[in-house]
């Protein structure tokens, strides 16, 4: 009978219309009432982050130590002033109050053993993790288990659970000390020759990893130790390793050096995805990066394409300042900052020169996009947004391009679209050229975009 209730629960919970949920923002010198409700809010921290002088905590709302989908609290502070709050939170607690929360958790245990016992995709591969949210479905909040987890070609999928193992959705989602002479191309394969370089402050275990980063391999072939030289045939699988090890370190110290920005976590990331098979996986999720060796027939050798690989550590960047999503305008705002990054990095606007084999190149940021030519597509639309970066970057320099870009994208949260970027742009502009001039020349550059 009380399995019964549950399942009626489930489906009959409280009707929550979108006016639940409150979108609530504060800035410095404004009215303190809407930062006291969101000091109120109970919250659990999700990253942190510093970005010039500025730091950026972001946080997710719990009902009853659970948290609630689509909420976040985003705090801009320099140094121990608050510069501005913005926040998306539920208001409508009291309608939360008779979920069963504490049954849900307390059945955890059973539910991790009936995934491993009753589901094929989980009796070879355990799940990464298995946790409890609260979802606003369908006019409904509903209580969900939510299960990453990773198959045999390397793909990481989050699956949704009611409380007895009903599916309600799966989606793809998307990472001792000793200095090693190794060799790679430091500007990608089509570059330039092998170069001898100095990998530093490497672990002796795990192997390949400093406080920085960790690169694995899936390959049988793989490094097992840094103590001789990591000197290896660029067609040896264990080369993939060193050489996306390279790129990854290399792209971190830029976000340290041209943005004051350190990655808040170990970014972890896998080549040779889904070995024996030869698959084009090249993306990010929750911290780990996962590239396969190229199938020979759209992209060959992922892991040694400096943009691929660079682009991937981009989306560690986007995910701890701004918590972009992967699908819909967020998504699209995710890659376009990935692509515009990657291309000011390595000063080159193609995506994909070295390992695509159907073209020069993937896309570029250099085109001539607008809002108006919005498809929906992820990438096509991602091409308004790189693109506009782009133009501002090539009118300004360098250095005040990516302060522009990376400002804005402080400005940004996890249910950002269009509009809200382009707003956020706007302020940006307004705050960084104080030369009228400047402001003018900027404000038509993006205005010739549609924002």
């Amino acid at each position: 009978m009380k399995n019964k209730l549950i399942i009626l629960f489930i489906a009959l919970t409280s009707c929550s219309p979108k006016s639940d949920f409150q979108t609530i923002e504060w800035k410095s010198g404004s009215s303190k009432e809407n930062l006291v409700i969101l000091k109120q809010v109970d919250t659990v921290f999700l990253s942190e982050a510093s970005l010039y002088s500025q730091n950026i905590l972001l946080r997710q709302q719990l009902i009853r130590g659970v948290p609630v989908e689509g909420t976040y609290v985003k705090e801009i502070s320099n140094g121990s002033k608050l510069v501005a709050v913005r926040g998306h939170i539920v208001t409508a607690e009291p309608k939360l109050k008779d979920i069963p929360i504490e049954e849900f958790l307390g059945n955890k245990s059973n539910i991790e053993r009936r995934l491993k016992n009753s589901l094929p995709m989980f009796k070879k591969n355990s799940p990464q993790s298995v946790s409890l949210v609260i979802a606003h479905h369908k006019g409904f909040y509903q209580p969900l288990w939510k299960v990453v987890y990773v198959d045999d070609k390397g793909v990481t999928w989050e699956a949704r659970f009611y409380n007895y193992l009903q599916i309600q959705k799966i989606q793809r989602v998307g990472s001792y000390f000793q200095d090693t002479l190794a060799w790679v191309f430091p500007k990608g394969s089509k570059k330039r020759e092998l170069q001898e370089v100095v990998l530093t402050g490497l672990y002796a275990s795990p192997t390949l990893a400093n406080t920085r980063l960790m690169v694995s391999s899936q390959n049988s072939s793989k490094i097992t130790s840094v103590m001789e030289p990591l000197k290896f045939n660029s067609k040896d699988p264990r080369f993939d390793q060193v050489q996306a090890f390279y790129f990854l370190y290399d792209s971190l110290a830029w976000f340290e050096r041209m943005l004051g920005f350190k990655i808040p976590f170990l970014l972890q990331a896998e080549v040779q995805v889904g070995f024996p098979e030869k698959t084009n996986s090249a993306f990010y999720y929750q911290g780990k990066i996962r590239l396969g060796a190229g199938d020979d027939e759209v992209y060959s050798r992922l892991a040694q394409d400096p943009s691929v690989v660079v682009h991937e550590s981009v989306h560690a960047l986007v995910d701890s300042i701004a918590g972009l999503p992967f699908e819909g305008e967020g998504g699209s705002l995710n890659e376009g900052f990935a692509d515009f990054f990657t291309a000011a990095q390595l000063n080159n606007p193609n995506m994909g020169e070295a390992s695509y084999l159907k073209g020069p190149f993937r896309r570029s940021v250099v085109n001539t996009l607008s809002v108006a030519d919005k498809n929906g597509g992820l990438y096509h639309d991602s091409g308004i947004i790189s693109g506009v970066l782009w133009d501002l970057k090539e009118h300004f320099g360098l250095e005040k391009g990516i302060r522009i870009a990376a400002l804005t994208l402080a400005r940004l949260v996890p249910n950002s679209e269009f509009k809200d970027f382009g707003v956020n742009l706007h302020a940006v502009l307004e705050s960084e050229l104080v030369n009228v001039g400047d402001l003018k020349e900027g404000q038509t550059v993006i205005q010739k975009r549609g924002f």
